[in-house]
């Protein structure tokens, strides 16, 4: 999460603002978009769903607390404060944009070409006013696939009374609930850019195809929303072009080309573009530089300097996210690697490592089955494949998981779909879940703890009886196998302490518990359900 402030001055920092470290002066940072500071503070956050409201005290500003998963739909967290956002008194704008900083748990790699779900809405009121709808002028959370920054567009109130913000989950999709780490405001978009001086690179020799070194390692690339300075050239005070090729400039065209992996930049011969007049001095404009890699720093709670204000900026998590400009030789590689990748999902590995890779779908598990089609499901079809996901969730909670959106399935399709083998048909679809009851009877040793064994049964029979891994050496259930007495038993008797099981009953969850396997359709995964483990110690010579 970028930095925040707790200084309580309500004011406008413009896009631009200068923003360092003092343990890295050097270092410099710059605001990517305009931010409004409010002086409102956030009171106890609350999440509201079904009706109920629960209070996430932990939510506060200065104290965090993992919120796992929640949503249904219908579900809202509302931010409460102590007075409006944008007041009057502060603002002579009818709206401001007020920073709300996430940190989530990503289900995206962070790439452009990610698919973005949502939109997430917001609503806000003053006082006891009715909720209105607020604009989101930038969200780079995408829906909260990733920790980021939101800026809305909040209204100026001309009264003095508390206000509220809701964020709502009722509106767009998400292919899997979001989980929230961190919330804030007054949070910061920075950008690691510093303004390079401009300064004098040469003098012209008058001579045809004479070159000036560049330093091209530092130019930053285009930015969304921020306007860079460009590198530019100049001979003494005019600006000459940068052109690709100089074989279709005239001898009076004001051209040049540049060399970015030897840093330098060439002038034209006298024919196919001008030469610079002898002596005349070759300069370079100010331009945006970036450190690349060099920007990430690591760790939290580093300190903050913002140009002009005094308050306490700190960034909680590490400042991540720049990278080095690529050379020729890192773009041909690229090229070379695509050229010989293979496209085609010619093999089911093929199609599961594909559906694995979906980004921005969290995908944690893909099966493939060959020659199933879910329209036809006792059927086995020449020319069909069909994958079965399994998003990544919050395995320590304890309700079971929900049917995967259509919508969800249909994206992933599209996606895949286009790399299908001629005349293939590939569908995509969720699991189905069985919910399985067990019950145990077993003589456990003596000096065992009953309790201990109980528990240590119920963890191995949950990591089995899964859809994704819970532990390192127990896998989860596999697509379609049938859930039997004898493979439970043997889980239960393999636990330390475990001297026999005397009997094990299953069932789906609602039926009477038996000694009959439990069939599976293809695409089901057994979850466990009810696990009741009874048990006497051993006495001697019993079993």
């Amino acid at each position: 999460m970028p930095p925040r402030s707790s200084a309580q001055l309500a004011r406008l920092l413009k896009q631009g603002t200068l923003i360092v470290s003092p343990e890295q002066l050097d270092l410099k940072f710059l605001l990517e978009r305009d931010v409004f500071l409010t002086d409102a503070q956030l009171q106890t956050p609350r999440l509201v769903e079904g009706g109920k409201q629960v209070n996430l005290a932990d939510l506060k500003a200065s104290c965090y607390s993992p919120l796992g998963k929640f949503g249904n739909g219908t579900s809202a967290i509302e931010l409460p404060f102590n007075a409006p956002l944008v007041q009057a008194a502060n603002s002579s704008s009818e709206t401001r944009p007020i920073a709300l900083g996430f940190a989530v748990e990503p289900f995206d790699d962070g790439s452009a070409e990610t698919k973005t779900w949502g939109p997430i809405a917001f609503d806000y009121r003053v006082g006891g006013d009715a909720w209105q709808a607020i604009d989101v002028e930038y969200d780079g959370t995408h829906a909260l696939a990733r920790s980021g920054v939101v800026l809305l567009k909040i209204p100026t109130a001309s009264r003095k009374v508390g206000s509220t913000l809701r964020l709502r989950f009722d509106r767009g999709f998400f292919p899997i609930v979001p989980e929230l780490r961190k919330l804030d405001i007054n949070v910061l978009p920075i950008i690691q850019l510093e303004l390079e001086a401009e300064r004098v690179l040469g003098r012209s020799n008058g001579l045809p195809d004479q070159t000036a070194a560049v330093d091209f390692a530092k130019v930053s690339e285009p930015i969304d929303a921020f306007e860079i300075k460009p590198l530019q050239v100049k001979v003494n005070n005019d600006p000459w072009t940068a052109v690709d090729d100089l074989r279709e400039s005239g001898p009076d065209d004001r051209h040049y080309v540049t060399d970015t992996e030897r840093g330098t930049i060439r002038f034209g011969n006298g024919v196919n573009g001008a030469i610079p007049a002898a002596n005349s001095q070759i300069r370079c404009s100010a331009f945006h530089a970036c450190e690349g890699a060099g920007g990430n720093l690591g760790g939290g709670g580093r300190k903050w300097r913002v140009d002009g204000i005094v308050g306490d900026f700190t960034n909680p998590d590490a400042i991540a996210g720049g990278a080095n400009s690529s050379t020729i030789k890192d773009l041909l590689a690229e090229a070379r690697r695509h050229a010989v990748t293979r496209q085609a999902l010619v093999t089911g590995d093929d199609l599961m490592t594909a559906a694995l890779d979906l980004a921005g779908f969290a995908v944690q598990r893909a099966e493939v089955l060959t020659r199933h089609d879910p329209s036809f499901p006792d059927c086995k079809i020449r020319g069909t494949r069909t994958v079965v996901l399994v998003p990544r969730r919050d395995l320590s909670l304890a309700q079971l998981p929900s049917p995967l959106a259509r919508a969800y399935l249909d994206a992933a399709r599209d996606v895949l779909a286009s790399r299908r083998l001629i005349g293939e048909r590939i569908s995509v679809e969720g699991p189905g879940y069985a919910v399985v009851d067990v019950e145990l009877n077993i003589l456990y040793a003596t000096g065992a703890s009953p309790d201990t064994i109980r528990d240590e049964i119920e963890t191995i029979l949950r990591a089995r009886l899964s859809d994704l891994a819970r532990d390192s050496v127990v896998a989860p259930w596999p697509l379609g196998r049938p859930v039997t007495g004898r493979e439970i038993t043997m889980l239960a008797a393999g636990v330390a302490g475990v001297v026999a099981v005397r009997g094990c009953r299953i069932a789906r969850s609602g039926e009477n518990p038996g000694e009959r396997d439990i069939e599976l359709k293809p695409t089901e995964i057994a979850i466990g359900g009810q696990i009741v483990v009874r048990g006497e110690p051993a006495q001697v010579g019993s079993a």
